[in-house]
């Protein structure tokens, strides 16, 4: 199908929207491209008007790798120390000169402030450092977060603020070790300001977190009802999805209520977040329609990925990661990212193209998910001061995208469930109403059977009495009446009368009814017929079961009977009904010619009769009440001939 530069407009409209939402973020809403005061060669000149907005210490930090110093080291001015000055961003690790190859470490942070001399309270927001630190503001120690001696080394993180009171000169200290992560250090931009200004910004950034988190946790619990109550595969997969949304992006929540170790909680952070890509491909291949190959290619791919960050995320945890690893693995990370957004790209564009359903909201989902890939990779120094990193953006709107496209298809089953119901609630009346007028059928055909044989008994006395009458003497005027009656009488002996009855199916009623009328039906159209039924006690189907599942089976055969070309002796219409006891194993059997003609999609067979565009519901109607018994259908085209074949077990 050609895709016309109109329809395409949509798409080139969301990369440019996208592209628009990621530079405001970037000039707007970014600790790195703040037009404020920063420090140079360790020193920060901050003045009252300064304050007016969140400082964020970003450049000239003076650096002391592989040592931990206190403020006594100070007391006479800097220790004769290596040292160097170090922007928060640059570096992730410690390079140390004794360690060069490997990210572990420890290191002491020096910043020195000049505040206004009027005495006032300060605030400053450290966010999670790693792995373990202890500040130090003018000598005290005011804050610690697990431990950095390496002799008691105790890793842990959480986004903390300290106040303090100051005026004139304030000097910061930060003794930091790493033996668990694969960063290092500070890793973001710690922010200087007034205590009420940082709480205000926290609590503006934990309510963005705990909205989206709420309608992640929303979706993936009514996508788990629905996935439970209508047995959608994936549905529960979308519940899987959100659920790994709500943990990958509720870090920043988590981190600033609790002190908690590094791991296993970063390792389940970063798996998580290669898991909702994962789950996101499973997804989109299914939504899509995307060939078999390139499916499960992409799938395993995927799945590979989430082990290897797994596996990561532990090796790191046990100090056994290098410098060289870790930048391997920064590679791949991107090369990997920029494929996942390529080919999710690609396969829905395919879709798309196709005309698949409801396509085209997850294309657009695409554009925007590439489009912030794309700006992450254009613009690097981005920490954002509110939500999250352009690529967290794009993975929510194409969840939401997922999720919306999902509910499509659940709300749609979900009509067709409410009118098939109400079609099965109206059959079960009808064939309420067919059971009762069946068997005032049988009782009239009955009465009719005895008042057939009785009549004949009375003919019988009639014709011996008059036997008996035609023998007596004196019957001179009535011998040619006489003789008449037995004439009549004679006749009606040799030609007794007979009700024309229909030949029974089956032992029960109500089947036996729907038997009959297939049967007539069939042979209307000059179909061949053979119902061999033979139902067991033991057999665990209702009779509204039995005859819905055995109305679809013939209604089926009989539409496609009829859609052949006129009976012919090298190709007659026939319908064959068949059954079979082994053991404790009930098997029904239905055969019918056909044109040789089937529609499918992956496994389902597809009505003819709206066009191929959904599937047969009488086949799903029939699978549902077998497998509902533990029994299975099988179905079986062949070149002239369509057999469904069906297997339960008895009670």
């Amino acid at each position: 199908m050609k895709i016309s530069i109109r329809r395409l407009l949509p798409l080139f409209l969301a990369a440019l929207l996208t592209s628009f939402f990621c530079l405001a973020l970037y000039f707007f809403n970014n600790k790195y491209t703040r037009q404020t005061v920063q420090p140079a060669n360790g020193l920060m000149v901050v003045s009252e008007q300064d304050l007016d907005e969140l400082l964020y210490l970003i450049d000239g930090w003076a650096f002391y790798p592989d040592v931990l110093l206190t403020p006594d080291d100070f007391a006479s001015g800097s220790p004769k120390r290596y040292m160097v000055y170090t922007n928060i961003g640059d570096h992730t690790r410690f390079d140390t000169p004794g360690e060069p190859d490997t990210p572990y470490g420890c290191g002491t942070y020096v910043l020195h402030l000049l505040l206004p001399e009027q005495t006032a309270v300060y605030g400053l927001e450290l966010p999670e450092i790693f792995s373990a630190y202890r500040l130090f503001i003018n000598g005290k120690n005011v804050l610690s977060v697990g431990d950095p001696d390496p002799d008691t080394y105790k890793a842990r993180t959480q986004t903390r603020m300290a106040t303090f009171e100051a005026s004139g000169r304030a000097d910061l200290l930060l003794q930091v070790s790493d033996y668990s992560h694969y960063y290092s250090g500070i890793v973001y931009a710690p922010a200087l300001g007034k205590p009420l200004l940082i709480n205000q910004t926290r609590a503006m950034r934990l309510t963005l977190i705990l909205i989206c988190d709420t309608i992640g946790l929303m979706l993936m619990l009514f996508s788990f009802y629905a996935a439970i109550r209508m047995k959608q595969r994936h549905a529960l997969l979308f519940s899987l999805l959100c659920f790994s949304m709500c943990v990958f992006t509720s870090y920043g929540f988590i981190h600033v209520l609790f002190e908690l170790p590094v791991f296993p909680l970063y390792t389940l952070e970063l798996f998580s977040g290669y898991l909702l890509i994962f789950l996101t491909i499973l997804l989109q291949n299914y939504l899509c329609k995307t060939d078999w190959f390139a499916s499960r290619i992409s799938s395993a791919a995927a799945l590979v990925f989430c082990l290897l960050s797994l596996l990561y995320g532990i090796t790191s945890a046990a100090s056994r990661i290098t410098n060289w690893e870790r930048d391997a693995f920064s590679i791949l990370v991107i090369a990997y990212k920029a494929a996942v957004a390529a080919y999710l790209l690609i396969t829905s564009f395919l879709a798309f193209r196709a005309g698949t359903v409801r396509s085209r909201a997850l294309l657009l989902a695409n554009v925007v998910y590439g489009a912030t890939f794309v700006w992450d990779r254009l613009l690097p120094s981005y920490e954002p001061v509110l939500g999250g990193w352009f690529t967290e953006w794009g993975s929510f709107v194409l969840v939401l995208a997922t999720g919306y496209t999902i509910w499509r298809d659940i709300i749609t089953a979900y009509s067709y469930n409410l009118a098939f119901a109400e079609e099965h609630h109206q059959m079960t009346r009808q064939l309420a109403m067919q059971t009762v007028y069946a068997k005032q059928i049988a009782e009239q055909n009955e009465s009719r059977r005895k008042l057939t044989h009785d009549f004949r008994q009375h003919i019988h006395t009639l014709m011996t009495m008059a036997t008996q009458l035609q023998q007596m003497p004196h019957l001179d005027e009535s011998d040619a009446l006489l003789a008449e009656l037995m004439n009549y009488l004679s006749h009606i002996e040799t030609s007794p009368i007979r009700l024309r009855t229909q030949g029974s199916f089956c032992s029960n009623v109500a089947v036996d009814a729907l038997l009959q009328y297939y049967a007539n039906a069939a042979e209307e159209s000059h179909i061949q017929i053979s119902f061999q039924l033979l139902l067991p006690a033991l057999l665990p189907l209702t009779d509204v079961e039995l005859c819905t599942m055995l109305g679809n089976l013939l209604e089926n055969a009989l539409d496609a009977c009829r859609r052949m070309a006129p009976a012919t002796d090298a190709s007659p219409r026939t319908i064959r009904l068949f059954t079979k006891e082994t053991g404790m194993l009930f098997f029904l059997c239905v055969e019918n010619s056909y044109d040789g003609i089937v529609l499918s999609d992956k496994g389902h067979f597809l009505s003819r009769k709206r066009n191929g565009k959904r599937s047969g519901i009488g086949i799903s109607s029939i699978r549902e009440i077998v497998e509902r018994h533990g029994g299975s259908v099988s179905v079986y085209p062949m070149e002239h001939l369509f057999r469904v074949g069906i297997t339960l077990p008895m009670k």
